[in-house]
């Protein structure tokens, strides 16, 4: 939709990995993890920081494009982001999702602005 208006707005997703945020408490705050298992796992955390070099990557890559996913490689939960291709993932380009998504995204920002 963005690139049928004209629009110079790139469209990428970021994931952080495993970062020291505050999300882990609020699931075991809300029952979704034991506090035992997840103070373990979040011994292998990188810092928030160094979570959000996925969405650094997608904004100061030049060669960055809408549709790219960033984020630490492989089955990695930290580490350096990069371009992660994620082609082959089943239902990534389900009609019915991305108008989901455009809706929602429009409703978001209080309208469609692009």
């Amino acid at each position: 939709k963005l690139e049928s208006r004209g629009s110079k707005v790139k469209a990428m997703v970021a994931h952080p990995g495993l970062a020291a945020t505050e999300l882990q408490a609020t699931t075991v705050n809300s029952g979704g993890w034991d506090a035992g298992s997840a103070n373990n796992f979040m011994q292998q955390a990188q810092s928030p920081e160094d979570g959000a070099a996925g969405i650094f990557r997608g904004i100061a890559d030049p060669e960055a494009r809408s549709g790219d996913f960033f984020g630490p490689p492989g089955k990695s939960w930290a580490g350096e982001a990069e371009r992660i291709d994620v082609g082959a993932e089943p239902g990534l380009y389900d009609e019915a999702q991305m108008e989901l998504l455009w809706a929602q995204s429009v409703k978001a920002v209080g309208g469609d602005i692009f």
